[in-house]
């Protein structure tokens, strides 16, 4: 490499060490404040002091210790972009055509049993599906365009299209609850940046919601994953009001609102990995942190 060249890589190497530092200035200087509610004191003495909170404190490692700062900026810019991808997921709520492509959380083409030829795409959101086709058969049957979940007739000849939509609608509730817990857990992630911010009922607290945010989530992307991908059949027999029957071949797969909120949901974990293996600064494990006032962040 030439002179130029390494000037360049060495003045970006210095351009990042000093962000850094003043990165760690800036939070070493400005702390988070303590929760509004551990002012009072049963809360304080309960969640904050008590026995079970500082032991609990003591659990992780002394390098991701050492390391603090950058591993929970790590964490807070992790939870950020998860916040982000549950935003973008939860756009499937639209019954927008173009948002509901976009943003569909799965994917159905069916091609005609006989000669194979694809005759409809159907993108499926939490609000609507889209069809598109330029089956005649296909349309008169459902149409083509945006159709919200309320207003379109099943005419499968099995219960799956109502599996599917009924999947759909009850997944829409626990995605608006994903985004509104991803908040405390970013607000977490940032209170634990500095030693003098930290508290262990911010670790636990850290923990217990990014565990519960995890289950629960994953627990309805089953529910809808089992109704309107791998739920569906291969085969299915389309029975329009009049007409005779067409029997389709479906293909199903997922679509980029469901691999954005799985990839947030799996990133819960590497929040609460990183939240573990944290401990709270040592003052605040001691048995003289009980005498500290309500509130007061106490540094080390």
């Amino acid at each position: 490499r030439d002179e130029p060249q390494l000037k360049k890589e060495e003045q970006l190497s210095h351009c990042t060490k000093d962000l850094i530092r003043c990165w760690r200035m800036a939070m070493h200087c400005c702390p988070s404040p303590a929760p509004p509610c551990l002012r009072i004191g049963c809360l304080w003495r309960g969640c904050e002091t008590s026995v079970c909170c500082r032991r609990s404190g003591r659990i992780g490692s002394t390098f991701v210790e050492r390391h603090r700062c950058a591993v929970m900026t790590i964490a807070s810019i992790v939870s950020f972009l998860s916040l982000i991808f549950l935003i973008v997921a939860a756009l499937s709520l639209s019954s927008n055509r173009t948002t509901t492509k976009a943003t569909h959380w799965s994917t159905s083409k069916l091609h005609h049993n006989v000669s194979g030829e694809e005759i409809a795409t159907l993108y499926i959101g939490l609000e609507a599906v889209v069809i598109e086709s330029n089956n005649q058969a296909v349309i008169n049957t459902f149409g083509s365009g945006s159709f919200k979940w309320d207003s379109i007739d099943c005419y499968f000849s099995s219960s799956v299209c109502e599996d599917c939509k009924n999947a759909a609608v009850d997944t829409a509730i626990p995605v608006i609850l994903a985004i509104i817990t991803q908040i405390p857990q970013l607000l977490t992630d940032l209170q634990r940046v500095t030693e003098a911010g930290d508290l262990n009922c911010q670790k636990m607290f850290g923990v217990i919601t990014g565990v519960f945010g995890f289950l629960t989530t994953l627990a309805s992307l089953n529910v809808f994953s089992l109704g309107c991908v791998r739920g569906l059949p291969s085969t299915i027999t389309i029975t329009p009001p009049a007409g005779d029957s067409i029997t389709v071949t479906n293909d199903s797969m997922f679509g980029p609102g469901l691999a954005l909120i799985t990839t947030a949901t799996l990133l819960k974990l590497f929040d609460v990995l990183l939240h573990i293996l944290l401990p709270t600064p040592s003052c605040k494990r001691e048995d003289a942190y009980t005498d500290s006032k309500p509130g007061e962040l106490v540094s080390p």
